[in-house]
């Protein structure tokens, strides 16, 4: 009998996490945080097109900020999805997605890698977007290696 208690728990101890584990989430995938692979279905599956056309809106939340639009286009080496957030909101999502601010010849905004390299997460300075209404995300997901 106590063999079947330890069996038992054993049991419980693996199947635990794996009933715990979400599926892929549209945020996951606004947050650059999936491969694209993953991203391509969990983006079809929210109705976003894959297709480069114009963006569609989407009720979805990224780092704590209101998306409302978005669009994707697949290459041959990587999927890129833009997506528009309140201009107002940049900073709280800069902070949030902990992107590292830059500036140089050619202009200034913030990136981060994510997924060793694979992904990337851009977006402009929030200085430069200080009259408009919205702000332009970019994430950009290798199939291969890093960007």
């Amino acid at each position: 009998m106590g063999m079947i208690r330890i069996a038992l728990s054993g049991l419980f101890l693996v199947a635990a996490p794996l009933a715990g584990a979400a599926e892929p989430s549209l945020a996951d995938a606004l947050e650059c945080r999936l491969p694209a692979d993953t991203a391509l279905t969990v983006l079809a599956a929210a109705g976003v097109p894959v297709d480069g056309t114009d963006a569609k809106p989407v009720k979805a939340i990224a780092y704590g900020a209101s998306v409302r639009t978005a669009s994707v286009y697949r290459s041959r080496d990587e999927v890129g999805l833009t997506y528009h957030i309140p201009a107002s909101s940049l900073g709280a999502f800069i902070k949030a997605a902990k992107l590292e601010q830059w500036e140089d010849e050619d202009g200034a905004g913030a990136h981060r890698a994510l997924l060793d390299g694979r992904n990337a997460l851009n977006t402009g300075h929030p200085d430069d977007l200080a009259d408009a209404t919205e702000a332009d995300i970019e994430c950009r997901m290798s199939f291969g290696g890093a960007l």
